[in-house]
C-alpha cells in the first residue's frame, strides 16, 4: 500500500509539471509555434479534437468583425478628407486592405493550425503502440514487423505522420510570411497616414497636432499591428509569458491597437 501511494503521487506530480511545462512560452514557442522543432510533440495533442476544431473555425468568422473594424480605421484615417480626390484617400485604403488581407490570411492559418493537434495526437498514439508491439503487447508479423488492421507497418505509419507534419509545418510557415507582407504595407501606409501633414500647413514638416491629416494620434503608429513581430521576439528570447499571452499575442496587440485608436480619436480640421 505504502509503495502504490508514493507511486501514485510520484504520477500525480509528474502531471502537474508536464500541465505546466505546457502553459509556458518555451513549450509554446518549442511545440506550438511553426517556428518550433518539436511539434510531433506538441502541447496541444492534450486538448481534445472538438476543441482544436471550436478554435479552427474561429479564425475565419474573428476576420469578418476585424475586417469591419480595419474599414473603421479607414474612414479614422480619412475623417479631414472633403473631397474624392484627396491625396490620403490611397494609403488610408491600402491600410484598411491590406491590414483586412493579413486577418484573412490569418483565419486561413488559423484553420490550418488545428492539425497541428490532430497529428500531434495521432503521432503520439501511433508511438504508444510501437511502444506496445516492443513490449509483446500487440500481434506481429512473421517477419517481425507490426501490423495495423489496415494492412500497414506501425513504423511506416509513424514515419508517413511525421511527414505529414512537415508539410503541416512547411504550410503554417508559408501562410505566416503571406499574412506578415500584408501586415507590415498595411502597417506602413497607416503610419503614413498618422504622420502625413495637410497640406495647410505653412512648410514646417512637424507642424502641430491640429495640422495632421489622420483623427489619430501620433503615438498610435507605436501600437500599429507591425509591432507585434519585435514584442514576440522578446518574450522567445527570454522565454517569458504564458501560452496565452505567447500564442494569443495578436489578437492582445490588435485589442490594444484599436483601443488605443477609440480613446485617441479626434476629428482634425477639414482643408477646404
Amino acid at each position: 500500500t505504502k509503495i502504490t501511494t508514493t507511486t501514485t503521487t510520484t504520477t500525480n506530480n509528474n502531471n502537474s509539471i508536464n500541465i505546466n511545462y505546457h502553459r509556458t512560452a518555451r513549450s509554446y514557442f518549442s511545440s506550438i509555434d511553426p517556428g518550433g522543432n518539436n511539434l510531433a510533440k506538441s502541447s496541444m495533442r492534450h486538448i481534445s479534437i472538438r476543441r482544436a476544431m471550436l478554435g479552427g473555425i474561429m479564425g475565419p468568422i474573428s476576420s469578418v468583425f476585424y475586417s469591419i473594424g480595419f474599414m473603421g480605421v479607414f474612414l479614422g484615417l480619412t475623417s479631414s478628407s472633403s473631397h474624392d480626390d484627396d491625396p490620403m484617400i490611397i494609403p488610408a485604403a491600402t491600410a484598411a486592405i491590406c491590414l483586412s488581407l493579413m486577418m484573412a490570411k490569418g483565419a486561413v492559418y488559423h484553420a490550418a493550425f488545428a492539425y497541428t493537434c490532430f497529428l500531434s495526437k495521432e503521432i503520439s498514439t501511433t508511438m504508444n503502440n510501437n511502444k506496445k508491439n516492443d513490449d509483446g503487447g500487440d500481434t506481429v508479423r512473421n517477419d517481425g514487423g507490426s501490423r495495423s488492421s489496415r494492412g500497414i507497418t506501425a513504423d511506416a505509419a509513424a514515419a508517413a505522420l511525421h511527414t505529414i507534419l512537415e508539410l503541416h509545418q512547411s504550410y503554417l510557415r508559408y501562410i505566416y510570411k503571406w499574412a506578415a507582407i500584408s501586415c507590415i504595407l498595411g502597417s506602413v501606409a497607416f503610419a503614413y497616414c498618422c504622420l502625413a501633414i495637410s497640406a495647410t500647413t505653412t512648410g514646417d514638416n512637424f507642424g502641430n497636432d491640429n495640422d495632421v491629416v489622420s483623427g489619430y494620434p501620433r503615438y498610435s503608429v507605436l501600437f500599429v499591428p507591425a509591432m507585434s513581430a519585435p514584442v514576440k521576439k522578446i518574450l522567445k528570447r527570454y522565454s517569458v509569458g504564458g501560452i496565452v499571452l505567447c500564442g494569443g499575442l495578436t489578437n492582445l496587440w490588435n485589442l490594444c491597437y484599436f483601443a488605443v485608436l477609440y480613446l485617441g480619436f479626434s476629428s482634425p480640421v477639414v482643408s477646404l
